[in-house]
């Protein structure tokens, strides 16, 4: 399969790494010749980026439309990054929304306008995943602590607090040892946590070798909207949480309805608390069998393996394009 690639590169490893795969970076304006060069390409992706200016993308993604490659966007940073999507889209300039978050698929619908040349924009839901390629089982350190977390705070989110609330503290109260990584400024607003921080922030090509410094690994990472978010009753589970399994780490993790959606169980794949009480009790168990743990480990990568890879996703993409996906749908 070839594609285009559009702007920001940093998952793009985790696609040109996989077999038969033909991944062409369109990096800057002056790399708008290869769109020309390789018109037969199956699509070209743009991912969605809050942080970068888009203004001659769009002129590439107008090219694309003339020489008729199919045009999608995934927008990673769904629900936060919705209005600045919605905001910035050009009519005409997209053909396929691919969106981190399911419930924003009905929102995408009911916006994106359709365009006088084409039809309707197609929405479809697509979650993050793992590449067993960069993210792999390693032995456990010998000062491993109890757990690791490899987290941004985010703080500013009523769910990211509760999940603090229900998972992470009642494991400090409760005395077990925390390897932290996050940013030199991450953490500021919970000194009892921050003080744990051993290393800085990770990123998914070498996070393997973070979570050798725990024997069970802490999940916050999944976007669980309450009342008082920007979108409540939203969902979105970050790569950390398909990296960790990937990674073959026993996980426990704060409670989201975003699990179930990706066809994971609790207490098979990993576990994961919905109250503090719940969480030392999990604790408890999985810290004293190193049985339960391997068991946590292995299904958990194995599950991974075989659904949620970016070899799948890129499938699914394919499939949207050629109307064999279904919007709500991860698989």
């Amino acid at each position: 399969m070839k594609f285009l690639w559009l702007g920001r590169s940093f998952l793009l490893p985790f696609f040109s790494c996989l077999p038969n795969v033909q991944a062409v970076h369109v990096r800057t304006p002056e790399d708008s010749y290869l769109l020309n060069e390789h018109r037969d390409a199956e699509f070209m992706l743009c991912l969605q980026d809050t942080q970068e200016e888009h203004g001659w993308r769009h002129k590439v993604l107008r090219d694309a439309y003339d020489l008729k490659i199919p045009r999608a966007w995934w927008t990673l940073e769904d629900p936060n990054a919705y209005p600045y999507f919605i905001q910035n889209v050009r009519q005409g300039e997209v053909d396929f929304i691919f969106t981190s978050a399911r419930e924003c698929v009905e929102r995408y619908q009911r916006r994106v306008q359709p365009q006088a040349h084409r039809n309707t924009i197609r929405v479809f839901w697509l979650p993050l995943a793992a590449s067993p390629q960069h993210q792999y089982p390693l032995p456990v350190a010998a000062d491993a602590a109890d757990f690791v977390l490899v987290a941004q705070s985010y703080t500013y989110w009523p769910a990211r607090r509760m999940a603090i609330d229900d998972l992470i503290l009642p494991l400090l109260k409760a005395g077990h040892s925390l390897a932290l990584f996050c940013p030199e400024d991450g953490w500021q607003d919970y000194p009892e946590i921050r003080k744990h921080r051993v290393g800085g922030e990770t990123y998914a090509e070498n996070c393997s070798e973070h979570y050798v410094h725990g024997r069970i690994a802490l999940g916050i990472n999944c976007q669980n909207g309450l009342p008082g978010d920007l979108f409540p009753n939203t969902t979105m589970t970050s790569m950390r949480t398909f990296e960790t399994l990937a990674c073959g780490k026993p996980l426990l993790a704060a409670n989201s309805t975003a699990y179930q959606f990706l066809g994971f169980e609790n207490g098979v794949h990993f576990a994961w608390s919905g109250s503090p009480e719940q969480t030392v009790d999990y604790a408890k168990k999985m810290l004293e069998s190193q049985h339960s743990q391997d068991v946590y480990a292995q299904q958990g990568r194995d599950f991974v393996l075989a659904n949620h890879t970016y070899a799948h996703r890129l499938q699914r993409i394919s499939n949207a394009i050629h109307s064999k996906a279904d919007p709500r749908n991860w698989r």
